[in-house]
């Protein structure tokens, strides 16, 4: 009895606790239609915001209903987007606690993108607008919850009424890309680790270089806000990468634009295995035969998503136009619901006119990014200089629900547009884990590189410090194989990059594509081994071989390299600063994402905090300082959180 009378308490106590709760919270709700019809709009963007920052954010329903709960009582602005149609906003709400505010909201037929802003489309189709019916509908679109896009939508000719079918259910991706028209759902990130192989049966290892550094930045958000960091998003290569190594740079007269080093010492985590350090490093100087203009096209979305993060983003490219020269050119175009050009081509040396058109940007509507990626690549090619660095640098959360959103629709784009020699890099604004392997592969398969930026710390960072260096690449397509010697290592894995292996073939075949290495740039890669006992320390430990083009060439060189077996191998303690600082950063990635080849997190925790504080160095921008803190904070919620 005495049990049942706790547990009847417990429930008393619940029940009350809530009620409380509830009293001093406020729940905001309503009815968004259309205008001309009154019809309700089915997935649009309704945010909840104080003194312009996101509060919560919302999708309306089937019956284009929203409900915004739990929020505290206060003083509010209300902003509903939806594509084709006219944002709407709401400001000054007062919200009492205890009460509910009902704010029922009529849209607009939209008549004009932005201000100023010529509207470019991949078909004309003049006067449109979305209409969605529940017989259509299998997910709800939305910017702001993690929810997923459209299967199929069909859009109305204002004049003809008559519906322009897209997609079908039946229909393949390719199909709907030709289309123009809506996606299957986005493909969910997969939590994926290289394996373990045995030489004898898989000698052979081959990658593509990664200097992407958005996986750290994404982690230290989360940590930042008392969050574990989502595992499937962590990708080992660009927390290991986001770190400058002291590696020698090529001598003057060396024929390669690098300089490759190999290091091997004993792994931290399992004592039956060495670590293997592969590090490159670029020279420091634009080459005589590379050009140093810049020709870039910012391409900004400018979708209801992206209002929480606007202004960073404005401040992060005006750093990037402050550190551009007075001859480089800039052009900005813009897409939400549609795509715009609101700057063309322009001389930085009219440097004011520039930050101009960027203060001036605005957002709302829906987001149809391929649509406004084919007009900045038209922009581009239509200023193309042949002296200079031709290049698009989009600007987005990574959310594509209109047009052309699957991961194979956008890569093909991507892949036909960077035969122009027009390269791709994308920055990611704000914490989006819907959008992070778009990003990726976008800026993967545009030869260029995927940053995140979250704070101005970060913008500073990666444009002041990360960017500029990527937007002169000095060499692409660099591919790695390693042929180990099977007497001598039984077995390896390769730590990352599990998204950049290659097959064997693919090395010598000069039509895949690879990583890009940027001015003053360096690449860290590391390999797990397990050597056999009887191993003959004479012999080399595996065939080191790298294939390259310089830029304008569509030719790979081939540069072989032996990575030879030292008498003895040393403790991690006695390796050189940078294989201890990476492998401390590789065994903290692990341990994150749950690795199998990591258990006893407790123990490796501490270990690996302290092999970071030994090599931490002069560390004179506190990178790795603030690196070591967030181990730390790794490891409380490790404690804390399942």
């Amino acid at each position: 009895m005495s049990i049942i009378k706790n547990i009847c308490v417990l429930c008393l106590m619940i029940s009350l606790s809530n009620a409380v709760f509830s009293q001093n919270t406020v729940t905001i709700r309503g009815l968004v239609t259309e205008d001309a019809t009154g019809e309700p709009v089915i997935g649009a963007d309704v945010l909840l915001k104080q003194e312009g920052a996101l509060v919560q954010g919302v999708a309306t329903n089937l019956d284009g209903f929203f409900s915004i709960t739990n929020v505290n009582p206060g003083t509010y602005d209300l902003e509903v987007n939806y594509l084709g149609m006219d944002t709407h906003k709401e400001e000054g709400i007062s919200l009492e606690a205890g009460k509910t505010r009902t704010i029922n909201i009529s849209l607009r037929e939209q008549k004009q993108l932005l201000e100023s802003v010529v509207v470019a489309s991949s078909k004309k189709r003049a006067k449109t607008r979305i209409r969605i019916s529940k017989k259509d509908i299998t997910h709800i679109p939305t910017t702001i919850n993690n929810m997923e896009p459209l299967l199929r939508y069909t859009e109305v000719d204002a004049k003809t009424k008559k519906e322009l079918k897209f997609a079908e259910k039946d229909k393949t991706v390719e199909k709907a890309e030709e289309d123009d028209g809506p996606l299957p759902k986005r493909e969910p990130i997969k939590k994926i680790e290289n394996p373990y192989y045995k030489t004898a049966e898989e000698p052979v290892s081959t990658f593509s270089i990664d200097v992407d550094q958005a996986s750290y930045t994404r982690v230290e958000y989360s940590l930042q806000n008392n969050q574990k960091p989502d595992k499937e998003g962590i990708r080992l290569e660009e927390m290991i990468n986001y770190f400058d190594y002291d590696y020698a740079a090529p001598k003057p007269n060396d024929p390669h634009p690098f300089a490759m080093h190999t290091e091997l010492a004993s792994c931290p985590w399992n004592k039956e295995a060495k670590l293997l350090q592969i590090g490159i490093q670029g020279v420091d100087e634009l080459p005589k035969d590379l050009n140093a203009k810049n020709n870039l096209v910012f391409l900004v979305d400018v979708s209801g998503s992206m209002s929480s993060d606007l202004q960073l983003l404005k401040k992060s490219l005006r750093l990037m136009v402050d550190k551009l020269d007075k001859e480089d050119r800039v052009a900005i175009a813009v897409y939400a619901g549609a795509a715009g050009l609101v700057l063309p081509s322009t001389a930085v040396k009219d440097k004011a006119k520039i930050l101009n058109s960027l203060d001036k940007l605005s957002s709302g509507g829906s987001t149809n990014g391929g649509e406004g990626i084919h007009l900045a690549y038209k922009v581009a090619q239509e200023n193309f200089d042949k002296n200079a660095n031709n290049r698009v640098i989009l600007v987005t959360d990574g959310d594509f629900n209109v047009g052309v959103s699957s991961h194979s629709a956008l890569e093909k784009l991507i892949e036909e547009k960077r035969k122009t020699n027009v390269f791709l890099t994308v920055l990611g604004m704000g914490y989006s884990s819907y959008g992070d392997k778009t990003m990726e592969t976008l800026a993967n398969k545009g030869n260029g590189v995927y940053m995140q930026i979250n704070t101005q710390e970060d913008a500073k960072k990666v444009i002041e410090e990360e960017l500029y260096g990527n937007l002169y690449t000095i060499a692409k397509d660099v591919k790695i194989q390693l042929e180990f010697d099977d007497e001598m290592v039984a077995s390896y894995r390769l730590i990352g990059y599990v998204n950049r292996v290659l097959n064997k073939e693919d090395f010598d075949d000069d039509t895949k594509d690879a990583g890009e290495l940027g001015l003053d740039h360096n690449v860290t890669a590391l390999y797990e081994l397990k050597f056999h006992e009887n191993a003959d320390p004479k012999k080399a430990i595996a065939k080191f071989n790298l294939r390259y083009k310089k830029p304008s060439e569509d030719k790979s060189q081939l540069i072989e390299h032996q990575i030879i077996n030292p008498k003895q191998i040393p403790s991690l303690e006695n390796a050189s600063q940078n294989m201890r600082f990476a492998s401390a950063v590789a065994a903290w990635g692990m341990l994150m994402m749950d690795s199998k080849h990591i258990d006893n997190k407790q123990f490796y925790y501490k270990k690996l905090i302290t092999l970071a504080k030994n090599a931490k160095g002069k560390d004179v921008k506190g990178y790795r300082a603030d690196c070591i803190e967030l181990m730390k904070k790794s490891q409380e919620l490790s404690k804390k959180l399942p």
